[in-house]
C-alpha cells in the first residue's frame, strides 16, 4: 500500500505549496526567507523550553490536575443531558470545519500549515467538546489565551490567500 511513498512525494504534498505561495502569504513571502522563519521558531521552541523547566511546569500541571479531580468529584460532575448534546454537535461542527480545512490544504499542497495555532485550536476544541473529563478541562484552560488570537483574525481577516471554492466564504 504505501510502497510507491518516497520523501519527494511526502515533501510535495506536505510542504511544497506552502514554500510556493509563502508561510504567511505572498507578502511574508517577499518580507522573509524560509531561514529567518526556521531560526526564529528554533529561538522561540528553546525559550519556551528554558521557561518550562525553569518554572517546574510538570509539578503545576500535576497540581492542576489534582485539583480538577478534587474539585469534579466534590461537585458530582453531573452535566445536564440539553448541554451535552449542544456540546457534541458543536464538537460535529468543529470537526467537519476541520475536515474542510484538511481538503484546502491538501489541494493546495500545504498540509504542513495544518499546524498552525488556529487550525490546532480548532481540532483542540473539538476534541475538548467531545470529551468530558480532566483532561478536557486542562486543555479549555490552555486554551483560552489563545483565542485571542483568534477573534482578531476573525475581526482582521486576511483573505488574500483564500482562493479555492467556496473558501473564503468558510473562513
Amino acid at each position: 500500500m504505501f510502497k510507491n511513498i518516497n520523501l519527494e512525494s511526502i515533501h510535495k504534498l506536505l510542504v511544497s505549496g506552502a514554500l510556493r505561495k509563502g508561510w504567511g502569504g505572498p507578502i511574508c513571502r517577499k518580507a522573509l526567507d524560509l531561514q529567518t522563519h526556521v531560526i526564529e521558531s528554533s529561538i522561540w521552541l528553546f525559550i519556551a523550553f528554558l521557561l518550562f523547566k525553569y518554572n517546574d511546569m510538570m509539578k503545576k500541571l500535576n497540581l492542576l490536575y489534582h485539583n480538577i479531580d478534587i474539585d469534579m468529584k466534590g461537585n458530582k460532575h453531573k452535566m445536564i443531558p440539553t448541554v451535552r448534546l449542544i456540546e457534541l454537535y458543536v464538537s460535529i461542527i468543529c470537526f467537519v470545519l476541520f475536515s474542510q480545512v484538511v481538503y484546502y490544504k491538501y489541494n493546495i499542497s500545504s498540509l504542513i500549515n495544518l499546524l498552525q495555532p488556529c487550525h490546532m485550536i480548532l481540532l483542540l476544541q473539538g476534541i475538548i467538546l467531545y470529551v468530558d473529563n480532566i483532561y478536557s478541562i486542562m486543555l479549555t484552560l490552555f486554551i483560552l489565551p489563545t483565542l485571542i488570537g483568534t477573534l482578531l483574525a476573525m475581526l482582521f481577516p486576511d483573505t488574500s490567500g483564500l482562493d479555492q471554492k467556496y473558501e473564503m466564504q468558510a473562513y
